[in-house]
């Protein structure tokens, strides 16, 4: 989650506590609806666990996106 709050104090960010975890609601003006919202990839592929418990190496490449449910890495 550190690389979440980091990245996302830049533009402005919201976060919930939902899930199980902390969710990311909003990045600047795009808020998650229904079930579209803010996913992440790790070296171009969606980790199974949440941000929050994912542990990131040096070199590893993270993107946010926003998406529906079923969209993969961009």
């Amino acid at each position: 989650m550190e690389v979440v709050l980091q990245g996302a104090v830049k533009c402005g960010y919201e976060t919930e506590t939902a899930y199980g975890g902390t969710y990311l609601m909003r990045v600047g003006g795009d808020a998650a609806t229904g079930a579209n919202g803010w996913k992440y990839c790790v070296n171009g592929a969606m980790p199974s666990a949440s941000a929050a418990d994912f542990a990131v190496s040096p070199n590893d490449g993270v993107s946010w996106f926003y998406g529906s449910p079923s969209a993969g890495c961009p």
